[in-house]
């Protein structure tokens, strides 16, 4: 959550957060085996957002998510064939 407010900030039109700040935050988070953090590192990762962009770790990241059961990254890697588990 704190990494949403620093994203876009309180009340801040979108992209005038601690855009950078905030994928610090979610790296640490999907380091420390948060999974849903991971899918939002790898949405990042794809959109070079407060991070240089990688598709390749994306695609991991987010394949990883899906098959930790995380719906989200499923959704986010764009595979129908992703089997949650």
């Amino acid at each position: 959550r704190l990494a949403a407010l620093l994203d876009g900030g309180l009340n801040a039109p979108r992209g005038e957060g601690d855009v950078a700040r905030a994928a610090t935050l979610v790296t640490r988070a999907c380091e420390g085996g948060e999974v849903t953090a991971c899918t939002a590192l790898g949405i990042r990762l794809r959109q070079g957002r407060g991070v240089a962009r990688d598709d390749a770790r994306a695609a991991a990241l987010l394949d990883a998510s899906c098959r930790s059961g995380d719906l989200a990254g499923c959704g986010a890697l764009g595979t129908a064939g992703c089997a949650p588990g």
